[in-house]
């Protein structure tokens, strides 16, 4: 047992002298090949990290959306439809929402309208960084999201025309709730219904809570059947959208990165099955003082591992610091979607082992691959050849 276990470690330390006498060739090729799989990796916690805060923000969405749906797209619905489901088994409140989008010229982009009803006002008050919301009555007011409040430079007071109408800044939300408000322009409901062009009666969609979470589906299913021809949608449905959205663009990113890995291969086999001289003396050497073709095959496979693992670690750490420190500047904008009004995201480390794993899938057996051929030719030199 000791003999296997000291002649393992004399391999091993045998390809880490083999690594530093030729450490030039060595650290352009950890370097390049931690390049690669910082490239992966930045990809996949990216992903991992808009998913994770995808699944937190859907957590603040209705259990169950109904809206109406008119020549395939979606159009407004009464309000007094709510009455048609207060019979459903397990639906508990049923809320008709005022909101709907509207194109600013002076941005170039679409704001999120949103109408709060009097009893909505305070669960705002929790989101806002400065500024209170009227509890009152009264009217010409708005709730500007960060990244609203970002493009216009409004403060608190200022006035700003929306839809030819002047209202004033009443606050401006946190810029930790910008992924949900980042685009949001909340005001008066009788406000949002005029700029929105929606009569009193009117609603864009009704929010519905239901009692007991397991039974979302079934209450899904069931208000469905009250309302034929209705988009019904559970936040569930809505989780598995953001989902697919964010693995679609990161598997995209990530494809568009393997031509890198291709031609970083083709270097290494090129590199690899190039051997010098004096590596061919040093093999020959080596089967002189009695290595097998065996045990010159296990320290060229070790070498490339090494230098895999060593890349590999480098490219996960330079990963984490480009995405959870920097920012992702640049890879973020792909994976999030382009927009004038882009919310601040908060950046937090929430994949598992299936990230590891891909990165290595992607990059080290590969690498491991392209080593075996070059290793195996390395390791059947005759010793006369070698030292000729």
């Amino acid at each position: 047992m000791k003999t296997a276990l000291s002649r393992w470690l004399s391999l091993i330390a045998f390809s880490l002298g083999s690594l530093g006498r030729r450490r030039g060739r060595s650290i352009a090729t950890v370097v390049g090949l931690a390049l690669v799989a910082m490239a992966f990796a930045s990809v996949f916690a990216l992903t991992d990290a808009l998913r994770g805060e995808a699944r937190r923000t859907v957590t603040t969405m209705p259990d169950i959306t109904v809206s109406r749906m008119r020549a395939g797209r979606p159009a407004t619905i009464a309000a007094f439809e709510a009455e048609q489901l207060r019979g459903v088994a397990g639906v508990g409140s049923i809320r008709p929402r005022v909101w709907g989008y509207l194109y600013l010229d002076v941005l170039s982009t679409n704001v999120v309208v949103v109408g709060l009803a009097p009893h909505q006002r305070r669960a705002v008050a929790a989101a806002l960084v400065e500024g209170a919301v009227p509890t009152d009555a009264q009217r010409g007011w708005v709730v500007l999201g960060d990244a609203v409040g970002r493009a216009f430079g409004a403060r608190v007071g200022d006035e700003l025309e929306l839809g030819r109408r002047a209202f004033r800044v009443a606050a401006i939300a946190r810029p930790l709730t910008s992924v949900v408000t980042a685009d949001v322009v909340a005001m008066d409901e009788r406000d949002a219904r005029g700029l929105l062009s929606l009569e009193e009666g009117e609603a864009t969609d009704l929010a519905i809570h239901v009692f007991n979470p397991n039974e979302i589906g079934t209450a899904a299913a069931r208000v469905a059947e009250r309302m034929p021809g209705a988009r019904v949608a559970t936040r569930e449905e809505l989780s598995r959208v953001y989902e697919l959205t964010y693995g679609a663009r990161g598997g995209f990113v990530a494809l568009s990165l393997l031509p890198a890995l291709l031609a970083l291969l083709v270097l290494a086999w090129d590199r690899l099955t190039g051997l010098s001289t004096d590596e061919r003396r040093e093999i020959a050497a080596l089967k002189v003082v009695g290595w097998s073709t065996r045990d010159v095959l296990i320290v060229r496979a070790m070498e490339a591992a090494l230098v895999a693992f060593a890349a590999t670690v480098l490219g996960a750490i330079a990963a984490h610091v480009y995405v959870f420190v920097l920012g992702a500047p640049g890879l973020a904008s792909a994976l999030r979607g382009w927009s004038v009004l882009a919310p601040t995201i908060p950046l937090t480390p929430s994949g598992d082992g299936a990230s590891v794993l891909s990165v290595v899938a992607l990059t080290v057996v590969p690498w491991l691959a392209a080593s075996v051929v070059p290793a195996w030719r390395a390791a059947v030199i005759e010793p006369a050849e070698g030292l000729r």
